[in-house]
């Protein structure tokens, strides 16, 4: 059972910021206003222009080069704090997985990020990062040495007709969230220590899905990534 540790060490100091870890299902809500400066806001029929509506009414214009759709989940953040859309309408499981992968993106894409700055550079630093004046010689220079982003300039919504990302770099960022998201769910080593048989799959999905509260799909996903089918 293979573990990205960049997952499951942004997990881990996740838990730890927020106390210790709730019960399974895990209840996010109350640990992410614990730990991160992330704000849960619920709206009926999410979509890309609502949220945008929604920061106008706040006093906050949001200008996204996307074309308007349904969505899940939407982060937002900047100048240290974010703002996480979840679609109120979806069931339980839909909205804690989707909080989770909202949450994942801040962690990863941002807040990780933002504090690395922070920490090689000093809270000065966080200008350049959050895009109010172009960094200095001297802060790219260690930025290139310690490899830091220097600006947040993270956009991962756009589609093609199809549906499909519509880059390399979106389907990566996605793909790194859910992962993080599961892990922030249902760690692997959790998992692991229910003794279940890679043989019995069924058993597996059924398991991430009552006992982790996840989405069946995400379920299924994460079946694959930990007992994969072995190839004769």
């Amino acid at each position: 059972m293979k573990i990205p540790q960049w997952a499951a060490q942004l997990a881990a100091e996740f838990w730890a910021a927020a106390g210790a870890p709730s019960a399974f299902p895990r209840d996010l809500r109350s640990a992410i206003a614990r730990a991160v400066p992330l704000t849960v806001v619920s709206l009926p029929n999410l979509t890309i222009q609502c949220a945008a509506a929604w920061l106008e009414r706040q006093g906050k214009r949001l200008a996204i080069d996307a074309a308007d759709r349904r969505v899940h989940g939407l982060l937002v953040a900047c100048d240290g704090f974010g703002l996480a859309f979840i679609h109120a309408t979806d069931d339980a499981a839909e909205q804690r997985f989707t909080l989770a992968h909202e949450l994942a993106h801040f962690l990863r894409d941002y807040w990780r990020p933002r504090r690395r700055v922070e920490k090689h550079l000093g809270e000065h630093a966080l200008e350049a990062f959050d895009g109010k004046r172009m960094a200095t010689i001297e802060e790219r220079i260690v930025g290139v040495v310690e490899s830091l982003s220097l600006h947040c300039d993270i956009h991962v919504l756009e589609r093609q007709r199809s549906g499909r990302y519509a880059t390399g770099r979106i389907a990566e960022a996605e793909r790194n969230a859910d992962r993080l998201a599961l892990e922030l769910l249902a760690p692997a080593w959790h998992v692991a220590s229910l003794g279940l048989s890679r043989r019995l799959r069924s058993e597996w999905g059924r398991a991430l899905q009552e006992q982790y509260g996840l989405p069946e799909w995400a379920a299924r996903h994460y079946v694959e990534l930990l007992a994969p089918e072995e190839v004769s």
